[in-house]
């Protein structure tokens, strides 16, 4: 009955036109589209009768929804059910009674349409088939308003979709025009200096490691908007799922990652048997990769990076743990947004993209991404995969 959403709504021409339809036919001057919930028998048409609701110990269609067809009380006054129902000893002084339920497509009854007079009486064999072809009328109406209502829904939920992506685009090509324009502002000042000025081949130097520098990260940025772009279309990024044993391949993935220049490679604690999942290899190494690079990156002192590998009932759960900057709650509640960068971002190089990609791939696989991080004490970022089941291991 919720689900219908027509308790209490008003009134609609469409099931008006039914009731007078049974009152004519009929010749009955009260006829009723009742809809019955837990407490109360309510009206959604009503001809005759002033009321909109009556209680459900009170209505006779409470009984005519139990019928699988009309139901009929031709004298109230002698039937044992109803002779002392005060809807009949006080006004509306119901004595003939006639109700089909309303049947909707999955075979649920919510209501009736209904006739009633004030004399005892019989309907004919016609006014009943009639009567039944109202209340098929009356349920295909209702469902024929809930799914108006869902249409109107879909269509005001896309409308907003629709404005959320024009909306992001806008933003994205905003920030990424942003974004592009200091390495290539960068680009052309290097290379202005080194047509237009005569330097030492130090000097020369020096300045064509700026221009791979920021080459670097214009690339990079560029591969970032990529991933993005592939994350974002319709349809999103498919993965090229395949068996993997984590572990192998996690100790595959660091032994050919080369950490920044001066650092330790990270510590690596892995589990001794095989951890075995269905996922994409070349994504999920990207998510590796972006949070070792966030983990050095952000802890330009020094310090160690942990990585390692545990196991639930039902996850395999890798762990990236650095003892770095950290960041603020404020920070920490916006390491995933697009483009975003914490304070120091103009002394340590990135996108601001990275995290956003990591989320994205990590949901992809039905994963989970939990960060935790102290100022000053560094961050922990932890991705659960789910995997098959299989007694827990450490971690």
């Amino acid at each position: 009955m919720h689900r219908l959403e027509v308790l209490d709504s008003d009134a609609e021409a469409e099931f008006d036109a039914l009731t007078q339809a049974a009152s004519l036919v009929c010749q009955a001057p009260i006829s009723l589209i009742s809809l019955v919930d837990a407490h109360r028998q309510w009206f959604k048409s009503r001809q005759g009768l002033e009321t909109p609701e009556t209680p459900r110990d009170l209505a006779f269609c409470a009984h005519a929804i139990l019928d699988g067809d009309v139901f009929e009380v031709p004298d109230t006054t002698r039937d044992l059910r109803f002779h002392d129902n005060p809807l009949v000893t006080q006004a509306p002084d119901i004595r003939f009674y006639a109700g089909v339920p309303l049947t909707l497509g999955d075979g649920s009854r919510v209501g009736t349409l209904c006739v009633i007079d004030r004399v005892p009486r019989q309907l004919t064999a016609q006014q009943r088939e009639i009567l039944r072809h109202l209340g098929l009328a009356a349920a295909h109406a209702l469902e024929g308003r809930r799914a108006r209502r869902l249409e109107r829904q879909l269509a005001e939920a896309s409308a907003a979709a629709q404005a959320e992506v024009r909306r992001f685009r806008d933003e994205f090509v905003a920030a990424a025009a942003h974004e592009l324009r200091t390495p290539m502002t960068s680009l052309m000042g290097f290379a202005d200096l080194l047509l237009t000025r005569d330097y030492t081949p130090e000097e020369q130097r020096q300045n064509l490691e700026r221009i791979q520098r920021q080459t670097a990260h214009l690339l990079a940025l560029t591969q970032d908007m990529l991933d993005l772009a592939s994350l974002d279309a319709r349809g999103g990024l498919e993965l090229a799922r395949v068996p993997l044993d984590v572990v192998p391949w996690l100790r595959e993935v660091l032994q050919d990652y080369a950490p920044p220049e001066g650092r330790a490679a990270p510590r690596l604690q892995l589990l001794a048997d095989p951890a075995p999942l269905q996922a994409d290899p070349v994504r999920l190494r990207q998510v590796v990769l972006n949070l070792l690079s966030n983990a050095y990156k952000y802890s330009p002192d020094g310090g160690p990076v942990q990585v390692s590998l545990g196991r639930t009932a039902d996850s395999v759960v890798l762990t990236v743990r650095d003892q770095g900057l950290g960041m603020t709650p404020e920070q920490l509640a916006r390491v995933t947004e697009r483009f975003y960068r914490a304070d120091r971002s103009s002394e340590i190089p990135g996108t601001g993209l990275g995290m956003s990609i990591v989320q994205d791939l990590v949901r992809l696989h039905g994963g989970q991404l939990d960060i935790a991080s102290t100022p000053g004490a560094g961050t922990t970022v932890t991705v659960r995969l789910p995997a098959p089941a299989a007694a827990a291991g450490p971690g």
